[in-house]
Parts: C-alpha cells; structure tokens; sequence
C-alpha cells in the first residue's frame, strides 16, 4: 500500500474514532468527512493539519488545495494555496480561504466564486449565507466567455443568487477598458424569468461609431414577454426598440419588433445616391450631416395552429429605406436577399 493510500485510511478512522463515523459505513451521513493528504498532524480538539494534494470530501462538496486545517466537529476548514472548492452549485478558486461546511459561511481572499453565470471576482468575498456574497472593490460579470467581453467593477457588490446584485460606484469595463460610470446599479440574477433591467452591451461599428444600449424586459406572464431597449450611437443618435414574444402552445408562438430613430448621418430627402458607402442628397459630394430621416424597422411573424388540422402563418417585413438593412442588420435577418417577403 502506497503511503498516499496509508494516510487516506488513517484519517478516516481516526475522523470515526472521533465519534463522527456513519452508522452505515457504506453511507456517509451528513457530518461525514473524507480527507487525502501527503502528510498530516491530528490536534486534540479535533481538527487536523493536512499538507500536500489536500483533498477534502463533504457531501457535494470537494475543496482541494496545497495546505488546510479541517475540523470535523465544527465544520471548518481553513485553506491556503490553490485552492478549488467545487459544489453543485458553485465553483471557487482562491489563494486562501476560510469556510464552514455546515453553515456555507465562508471568505474568499484573492479569488472568485462562480454561480452558474454570474462570477464574482475580488481581493476579499465573504459568503454570508449559502446564497449570499458581499465583496468590496471587486468586479462582476455574467459573461461565459473566457475572457469575459465586459465587466462592472464596483467599490461594494451585494448579491444573492436568485436576487439582485447591487453594486455601488460600478464602472463599466469593454475588454478591461472603462467606458462608463454609474453611482449604482443593481442587476437580477435570478434564473426564472423576472422583470427587469438586463446587463448592459456595447459594440462599435464604422457607420454607427460606438454604441451603448440598456434594455429593460418584463415577463408580463408565463406565455408573454416583451423587451424594450434603448440604443445610443455616438454618430447616429437614439434608437428605440421593442420586442415582444408569445407562446400559445407548444406549436403555437410569434415575435413582433419594432425600431425606430431619427438618424442624424441619413438625408430627409428622398433624392439620394451613395457617395462613399452612405447616402446623400443628389448633386452634391459633401459628406456633411443632413436634416434627421426618420427610420425604422418592423417585423411580425407567428405560426397558430388551428382546429382540424389547419394553421395560420404570417411573415410580415417592412423597413423605413433600403439602407436600413445594411446599417442595422441585427435588427431584421434578411440582409443580403433581393427583397423583403411578406406572406
């Protein structure tokens, strides 16, 4: 038998000498611990120093790291190093931690917690509950790619997970980049449908320059929702939008979306031309603004299945100019086609 293999069957007899064993040794009951380390030392008040590929084993929950001081009676566990606690729920990596097992109370130093999309990131998190973080001078996000497009820092986050998450003084980074400042914000991170205020986007384009949009969605009930958002570009002004969605059943669903601006790089006349890939006005090569054009988008499209065996189908696409679908392709997926069907 390997030593590794030694010290794992040591600890677990010395934790059921202890008088914490399952009565079921095949059954690990709630206050059941198994640990794996290079090296240990056992404490008289029940506790021991692990040192060395720590593993510890509670229930759901795994937490590895390099050294750790675990305390069967109480449920504490104190680690340094690497480490990684893995739950059900939640994934935390951090270079020292302090955690209770049975109150999932903890504080996380110079790490992060991920809570199935949402991570918090930051020099010191306490976890004050099991669903519950408040970190100072820490960030947020609840972006899943790697690295995160965007994020808030702030100098206080409050959060709980199937809440909101507060933040004081965030600061809106785009790529590590801070673009906008807010006194505070709070964000639903809750994974049933709520209404509310959606995280923020940016993007930047060569006609529109840089933009910046905040939508606020309602979930009227559990067959209809709608969002609405506002979209501010830098060259082009203020665009608004709507969206609203229903399902009837489970064939039975339609979307309708509206925009609308007045856009300060298109012409009000309807004598234009392309001159360098915009429009304007006939008879003239100067690339200044023009009057504002009104300009919008509208979609409505449903399936409905009816009674003995018929359906009824819409696709109704209409834009405000031509250009529209090449300045604004996300707003209706027909770019590039001849033309814009309505049946």
């Amino acid at each position: 038998m390997s030593l590794s293999s030694k010290l794992f069957v040591i600890l677990i007899l010395f934790y059921m000498v202890s008088g914490h064993a399952a009565e079921d040794p095949l059954r690990p009951t709630k206050s059941s611990v198994i640990l794996s380390a290079d090296s240990y030392k056992t404490n008289p008040d029940q506790s021991a120093d692990l040192e060395g590929h720590v593993r510890v084993v509670r229930e759901a929950e795994v937490l590895t790291c390099d050294k750790a001081r675990v305390n069967n009676a109480t449920g504490d566990v104190m680690a340094e190093g690497h480490v990684v606690l893995i739950s059900l729920k939640d994934y935390v990596r951090a270079e020292k931690m302090t955690y209770n097992f049975l109150t999932k109370t903890g504080v996380i130093y110079k790490g992060l917690i991920q809570t199935g999309q949402e991570t918090i990131e930051g020099d010191e998190i306490t976890r004050i509950g099991e669903n519950e973080f408040v970190a100072k001078d820490a960030s947020y996000t609840s972006c899943v790619n790697c690295p995160p497009s965007w994020k808030l820092f702030g100098s206080k986050i409050d959060a709980t997970v199937g809440g909101y998450a507060y933040i004081t003084s965030p600061v809106i980074r785009l790529y590590d980049i801070p673009v906008f400042w807010l006194p505070w914000i709070a964000i639903p991170i809750k994974n049933e449908r709520q209404s509310g205020l959606l995280a923020p986007t940016f993007s930047k384009s060569g006609s529109g320059g840089l933009s910046f949009s905040e939508s606020y969605f309602w979930a009227i009930n559990k067959s209809k929702d709608a969002t609405l958002y506002e979209t501010y570009f830098d060259k082009r002004g203020l665009k608004h939008g709507l969206e609203y969605r229903f399902v009837s059943s489970a064939e039975s669903k339609g979307n309708f979306r509206a925009n609308f601006l007045n856009d300060r790089l298109f012409p009000s006349t309807t004598d234009y031309t392309i001159l360098d890939k915009r429009y304007v006005p006939l008879g003239t090569d100067t690339r200044e603004t023009k009057e504002d054009l009104s300009r919008f988008s509208l979609r409505y499209k449903q399936h409905v299945e009816l009674p003995e065996g018929f359906s009824n189908n819409i696709d109704l696409n209409t834009i405000r100019d031509t250009r529209y679908l090449y300045d604004f392709p996300d707003d209706m997926p027909s770019a590039g086609d001849p033309a814009l069907e309505n049946r």
